[in-house]
């Protein structure tokens, strides 16, 4: 007689902390008798933060999860044929790491997988130029996105997420010509079936956006890394994730901000001429400090109305007489009102670096000191500076 073909998946679709996912996979000898687990976990770390990712089932026929550690859950741990699940992992707040397996079974065969969770206070954040120094908290995710063209991975851009006001504070990435590329925008918001949702953080943590916000005459789905900044490969849908959406007023939005993003552009890239800049190093944000405004999503959720908007920028250029061994910086930041539209207006809110996080309390550019010396670190703001000044 012919045996059955079963085929399960347990997939994690998206973890929190951005990494980026490999497959963990255990064949039986019989392709058409087989159970396969499947963790998508880069190094099968998760944060020590208290925090929820969701997971989905692809089977034919019953199933069930089991586990060895309390402070792992799965529901539904049980459930016939694919269906959506959660994982759920307390804080680790013990002084070591800890390891969980997880068991996929059925009544023919089965399959595991070992997760790990870091002590509490740990992340594991990669070394980006770009990158603010990260806490580790349960009031966050940070996230890191990648996307592929001809054939090769590049890093689109990474985020720290607040899960009350549901934004991120801040989005950082690298931007020049070849990661821009050449195109034009998917407008790839989904719609009210499917949604344009990040997969990487659960629905109840990020803005769904398939139409404007509820308030749509005051407040426009505000980009934080700007679509037109990545028309690579499949770069470009990803801008439109919930979760680089903040809700921003219109004239804001399609004013200013947008004339400050054009400029950002036009800076990375002019790698070519002379005074311009190889790589620009660019972290985008906004302020929650004291909000008062909220809107709603389509789901009904509430979103916190940012109440100021920023950029920071690292210019880096192959030649060591551009700026303190190569690098220079400049930031800008703007109360979320209205501005004229204006070189002047853009310019009167420039500042170093270092008085952007005095103002905010964040580490800009954290890996730099171990790159040019703690000593030098101070020393790349330069508003005189001409790469900024020609665009």
């Amino acid at each position: 007689m012919k045996k059955s073909r079963i085929f399960c998946i347990l997939s994690l679709l998206a973890c929190a902390t951005g990494l980026i996912w490999t497959a963990l996979s255990c064949d039986q000898t019989d392709p058409q008798d087989r159970v396969v687990l499947e963790i998508t976990l880069d190094n099968n770390e998760l944060p020590g933060q208290k925090a929820v990712y969701p997971l989905h089932v692809s089977a034919d026929g019953s199933w069930t999860i089991t586990k060895d550690a309390d402070w792992l859950r799965v529901s539904p741990n049980e459930g016939v044929g694919s269906q959506d699940v959660e994982l759920t992992v307390q804080a680790n707040n013990s002084n070591a790491d800890r390891v969980c397996t997880l068991v996929i079974e059925n009544s023919r065969t089965s399959s595991r997988c070992r997760v790990k969770q870091l002590k509490s206070g740990e992340i594991d954040a990669p070394g980006w130029l770009e990158l603010p120094a990260i806490k580790n908290d349960d009031d966050h995710f940070f996230v890191t996105h990648d996307f592929q063209a001809d054939g090769n991975t590049y890093r689109n851009y990474a985020y720290f997420l607040n899960k009350d006001g549901k934004v991120a504070e801040w989005v950082a990435y690298p931007l020049n010509a070849g990661l821009k590329g050449s195109g034009s925008r998917d407008d790839a918001w989904g719609t009210e079936e499917a949604p344009n949702l990040d997969p990487k953080v659960s629905r109840e943590y990020q803005a769904v956006l398939h139409h404007a916000y509820t308030d749509k005459s005051s407040y426009g789905r505000g980009h934080q890394i700007p679509s037109a900044d990545r028309y690579r490969g499949n770069s470009n849908a990803m801008t439109y994730y919930g979760t680089n959406m903040t809700p921003q007023r219109k004239n804001f939005n399609q004013g200013i901000w947008a004339t400050l993003e054009n400029k950002v552009r036009s800076w990375a890239n002019q790698y070519s001429k002379p005074d311009g800049v190889d790589t620009l190093y660019v972290v985008t944000g906004c302020s929650l400090e004291g909000v008062k405004d909220y809107t709603t999503d389509n789901d009904g959720k509430k979103i916190a109305v940012p109440t100021g908007y920023y950029k920071a920028l690292l210019a880096y250029k192959k030649d060591t007489k551009f700026g303190v061994n190569g690098y220079s910086s400049i930031a800008f930041y703007f109360d979320h009102k209205d501005y004229p539209n204006t070189d002047a207006a853009i310019f009167e809110q420039a500042m170093t670096v270092n008085e952007l996080e005095k103002k905010l309390g964040i580490d800009f550019f954290a890996n730099l000191p171990a790159l040019i010396g703690s000593e030098n670190a101070e020393a790349v703001e330069d508003l005189e500076d001409n790469w900024f000044r020609n665009n």
